[in-house]
Order: structure tokens, then sequence, then C-alpha cells
């Protein structure tokens, strides 16, 4: 389904994402470029775990013993698809109750279609749960909707594979390849799984539920944050998703940028606990605070060498030389013979001062670093060329330190 980013949406990515446009100086050319995926190789899609560990489910995770055995009972009565009310083995107050039927939404986001059938907070013993199917859909269009979902989540996560923190950026730009963003108060769906998943358009929800339900079916833990925009006070979702180490950030909508080039960008792919929160406020759910903070060693730039360590480089602009230049080896199959611009990105990591530094050096060296590039494609021996003078876009988000390049690049 096509659609048009809505101008409010537009709002904010400007709020958002103004700095990084506001820093593209003079000089620019907007061609038609392209940020491929790594190539990968094909490979079947693994079913979701049927019994997932007991901490597969971060909200979950968070409740008591006599929550988690509702939440469980809860669970299984939705994937049964039962409707109507559900006798609980042990009884709970009602704020304990609430606090089971929003992190079964939470962690779940298949079951969009279900809500309580009654308020639960006030209540002082819950001995049974009202499950309530959503006004607008039958039961057996709930049932067939899922299907599609799944139709849809398999042919998305096609051909993807590899350890977590791989599947995590190859399902970012699978889902931004295939999502619109489309703001509408009149679709019910505009915020849900479905939306985003089978008709292909929506806001945060649908982008954020998306992603958690993709990255579920891979069999990594994957948790839906809700808070807001910190710079418009707005309310919107993001993703936190378990690694190794602990728990990274992820903003697919804001990634998401109007797609007058066709181009994907990872800013907030794997971002910290830290990172994450200049820009975005969680607001705490019922169960305790969100995931804890993580070392960053997975952040998307980090992980494949896209990026520079202002502390430990003496010279950074070779650093950003190899940096794009690693960057352009692995997007060389999307190049043709004709010089075409090719978006690259990479992400400095340093103090505010280094980074500062570092800011005006780039800008007052951007043909130099490009004649590096040359120079580096060249030494080794790689079929790629690059373009040296001329007029180039470029730009810089102060917040995330990615720095945006788009060379006219070609094969040899």
């Amino acid at each position: 389904m096509l659609a048009v980013k809505s101008d409010s949406y537009k709002a904010e990515r400007r709020g958002a994402m103004g700095n990084r446009l506001a820093a593209a100086l003079a000089c620019l050319l907007l061609l038609a470029g392209c940020l491929p995926t790594q190539a990968q190789p094909a490979a079947s899609t693994p079913a979701a775990p049927k019994a997932p560990p007991a901490d597969f489910y971060y909200a979950r995770s968070r409740l008591d013993a006599r929550e988690q055995a509702a939440y469980d009972q809860l669970s299984q009565a939705l994937e049964a698809w039962q409707v109507g009310e559900l006798a609980l083995e042990a009884p709970l107050t009602g704020p304990q109750a609430a606090k089971v039927w929003e992190a079964v939404l939470r962690d779940r986001p298949e079951f969009y279609w279900a809500g309580a059938g009654e308020q639960l907070q006030a209540r002082e013993q819950v001995a049974r749960l009202s499950i309530a199917l959503r006004e607008d859909l039958e039961l057996s269009a709930a049932q067939s909707r899922q299907e599609e979902i799944d139709r849809a989540a398999d042919r998305l996560l096609e051909g993807i594979e590899g350890p977590p923190v791989e599947v995590a950026c190859q399902v970012h730009d699978a889902l931004l390849e295939w999502i619109v963003y489309q703001e509408s108060l009149h679709q019910a769906d505009a915020g849900t799984l479905y939306g985003g998943l089978v008709e292909g358009v929506g806001v945060c929800d649908a982008y954020s539920r998306s992603y958690q339900y993709l990255m579920q079916k891979m069999g990594v833990p994957c948790y839906t944050v809700v808070g807001q925009n910190r710079i418009r006070g707005a309310s919107h979702s993001w993703n936190a998703v378990r690694l190794a180490d602990g728990w990274y950030y992820v903003d697919t909508t804001w990634d998401d940028l109007p797609p007058q080039r066709g181009e994907l960008f990872h800013d907030y792919l794997l971002l910290t606990l830290e990172e994450m929160e200049q820009e975005h406020l969680e607001a705490p759910p019922a169960y305790g605070g969100g995931p804890p903070v993580d070392s960053g060693r997975y952040n998307y730039y980090r992980y494949y060498g896209y990026s520079v360590d202002l502390a430990g480089e003496g010279d950074w602009l070779a650093g950003m030389a190899e940096a794009f230049t690693r960057q352009l080896q692995l997007r060389q199959d999307r190049l043709t013979q004709r010089p075409e611009p090719v978006l690259l990105e990479i992400k400095l990591f340093g103090d505010a001062d280094q980074f500062s530094r570092c800011q005006e050096q780039f800008e007052e060296a951007l043909f130099p670093l490009l004649e590096q590039i040359a120079r580096q494609l060249k030494a080794q021996d790689l079929p790629i060329s690059i373009e040296t003078t001329g007029q180039v876009f470029y730009s810089c988000n102060p917040v995330t330190r990615v720095l945006t390049l788009r060379p006219r690049a070609s094969l040899n």
C-alpha cells in the first residue's frame, strides 16, 4: 500500500533531526542515492520459540509469582482465541490485575485485538478476567488477520540470519523498506501490528510493535517502550532489544525519513539508554522501570566498523576515511558504472570537545577526505571510483553524532 508521510510527521522529524539537516552546508547536490543493506545468504526463517525462556518477555519478568501465573493464564487464553470470562487460579487485587493486562499487551503485540472488558484498577479483588474483542472486529476476522500478519512477517524475515545484533540490524532495514509513516486518527490500525506488517502504513506504534514482533519471531527478546518525544512533548513509542551484554534501544520511526531518495538511516539503531534519553522520555509502566543499560559495544556503527573513536584516533580524518571506505566497499553491489551519489554514514565516539573539534576539521577538509578515501580504495585494489571534486552533500546529527556523506561513486 502506498502512502505519503504526513506534514505533522515531517514536522516531528524536522524537530528530532533538524540539526542533521541544518548542519548541511552549501554546495549541495541532491541526486538519487541508495543505502543498501548488507548482502546476506538465503536462509530459512526460524519459527518463534514455542517455550521461550522465563525472561524472554520483559514485562512478565517484572511481575511477582502470583502475577506471573495470571499472566500465563491470560496469555494462553489469548493464544487460544478465548473471549469472555477467564477464572483465575489465584485472585488478584485490582491494581495487580490491571498490571497483568498491561504486561501481556506490552509483551505480545499480536494481541492488539483484545482488551479488558471492565475497569480493573479500582476493584478490591479480581477472581475473573473479562476478555473483550475489539469492537470493530469479529473473532473470525481477527484470526484471519493473524494469518496475514504471519505471512507478511515471514516475507520480511526471509533470508535474515546471524547473531542477534545482525538480526536486529537486518530486521530494522527490512521493516523500513516496507512500512510508510501515515498519521490518521480514523484508521483503527494506524498503531497496530496489522497496520504495520500487512497494510504497510502507520504511526510510531505500528513501527515499534512490528519491529517487536519480527524480533520475537527471530527468537530475540524485544520490548516496546512508550513515553514522549522530548522535543515536542508528543506521545511516542520505540523499542528495547536484549543482546549479549544488555538492552539496546531502537527507534525505527525516527530512522524512517521521508523517502525522497529511498535511503535508510541508522541513527537510532542500537543506542545506549544514555543516548536514547537525550530525545526520548519513557513513561514508567505499572510494573517498574525500563530495561537496564548496556555497554555500547553492539551499536550498529561500532559493530560494523562504521565509526571513529575520537579518544583513541590520532588522525581523525584518516579514521573517517577508513570508516567511509569500509562502508563503501560493502555497498559496492549497489553501484553501477555510472557515477551516482551513495549514502555513507559513520558515528563519532568521544566527548563533547572532541566531537566539536572533529566536526570543524571535517567541514574544513571535506575534499582532502574524499582524496584519502580514493587512495584507500586504490591501495586495497577495490573496483570502486569516487569523485573528489564537485558538489557533495553532507550533514551531521549532533545528538547521535552521526556524519552522513553522499559522494558520487561508481564501479571501475
